[in-house]
């Protein structure tokens, strides 16, 4: 059980990432156009 919300854990932390990302890259193309 434990290493299930663990796995959870780490993927969430996973997806903000890939959304801080996501965001930065369109701040660039957005000040860059």
């Amino acid at each position: 059980m434990k290493l299930v919300l663990k796995a959870y854990f780490r993927r969430d932390d996973l997806v903000k990432a890939l959304a801080m990302i996501r965001d930065r890259l369109e701040a660039v193309w957005l000040s860059g156009s």
